[in-house]
């Protein structure tokens, strides 16, 4: 089965947080807008159209336009990041630079995939991409989960965005990281969380950035969720879209899509910065892939 839904659903499901999902429907998107495609245990959202990461092999395929002459592009392998594979590909210096981190849980159940370029020709291309292995749900009862997490930006060095201008020239794509705390209910099948001490560094320079949290959102008999980004003031920032893993849910993946105003309320060393003022057409796909967590050994404890 195969469902498309568009981000602006998605936002007013989450808003209601009614009946799971809209898996029963599909719906069709407006142009220009972030799409989340969910077909036989994967996910994907935006431009991606497909990816696969071979965590033994160290290799990532991905196919998003004008990445490459391939369909399924293999990107280069780039180092790591808190536990996330780092790749990046761009075929030469006049094509468009991407960016990619991947990730596959513990238990081998999940595989998350995130990916953007910096722009080039007013436009950027960017999404995620989740793939389910294995699952079966617990039977009852809560269940934490806690780990890193990292994002790309199209947002980049002297704080262009990838759709400001009409440049010749590709730009990068800018990298945030942070923490993840999830938690689950099996019972009610409801899951929330927040993604906290994220820091966006342009330039060599770290701000941080406020917290952002996933608000409650139902989680489907397939294991799937999807739900709504806020700050907390209550101002809508994004989406998030996830699936869960193995055996008794042990794991948990994620993908964060956000929108303009995600930059809003940095700090430089606790002082507020104007850094940010005027830019429009920021965008940010991140990605988490968390194992349970247990209070007092590798939960958040504050």
């Amino acid at each position: 089965m195969r469902k498309t839904l568009s981000i602006a659903f998605l936002t007013a499901f989450a808003a209601g947080c009614g009946e799971s999902g809209g898996s029963d429907t599909d719906t069709d998107t407006d142009t220009g807008t972030d799409t989340v495609t969910i077909a036989d245990g994967t996910v994907v959202v935006g431009n991606v159209t497909s990816a696969s990461f071979d965590s033994t092999a160290g290799t990532l395929t991905v196919q998003v336009p004008l990445d490459g002459s391939d369909v399924l592009q293999e990107y280069v392998a780039d180092g790591t990041r808190d536990g996330y594979s780092r790749f990046t590909l761009q075929d030469d210096l006049l094509d468009r630079e991407y960016t990619a981190f991947a990730a596959e849980s513990t238990d081998g159940s999940l595989v998350g995939v995130v990916v953007i370029d910096g722009g080039q020709f007013n436009r950027f291309f960017g999404g995620g991409s989740i793939t389910q292995n294995s699952y079966t749900a617990p039977t009852t009862g809560l269940v934490s989960y806690a780990g890193a997490y990292v994002g790309v930006t199209n947002v980049g060095d002297g704080l262009a965005t990838g759709g400001a201008d009409a440049s010749l020239t590709p730009e990068a794509a800018t990298e945030i990281s942070g923490l993840v705390f999830l938690n689950a209910d099996f019972t009610d099948n409801a899951v929330n969380g927040a993604i906290y001490d994220r820091v966006f560094d342009p330039d060599g320079v770290a701000y941080d950035l406020p917290t952002i949290v996933m608000t409650a959102a139902d989680i489907e008999d397939d294991g799937l969720f999807t739900g709504a980004v806020e700050f907390g003031d209550l101002t809508s920032v994004g989406t998030y879209t996830g699936a869960f893993g193995g055996d008794d849910a042990a794991s948990v993946a994620g993908i964060i899509s956000l929108t303009e105003g995600f930059l809003e309320g940095a700090e430089d060393g606790g002082v507020a910065v104007t850094d940010f003022e005027g830019i429009s057409g920021e965008a940010e796909y991140g990605v988490f892939v968390l194992d349970q967590c247990t209070v007092g050994v590798d939960c958040i404890t504050n």
